[in-house]
């Protein structure tokens, strides 16, 4: 049973020394969101998408993530 629901946020600076370290954690996410693997990681889990990204993750083959 659900004991409670928190919210998970990333946050990142915004200064030119931590450019790339933002752009590759946006263009890693994007990658899970894209081959589905963020979802198969919350089914796994019982984790609830947001809805803002269960638009944008798509639906993952069974057994994908072990």
């Amino acid at each position: 049973p659900i004991i409670g629901v928190e919210a998970g946020y990333f946050a990142f600076t915004k200064d030119a020394e931590h450019e790339a370290i933002r752009q590759a954690f946006n263009a890693g996410f994007g990658k899970l969101l894209e081959s589905g693997e963020y979802a198969a990681l919350a089914r796994r889990f019982g984790v609830t998408i947001p809805a803002e990204l269960a638009g944008k993750a798509r639906a993952a083959k069974p057994g994908r993530v072990k």
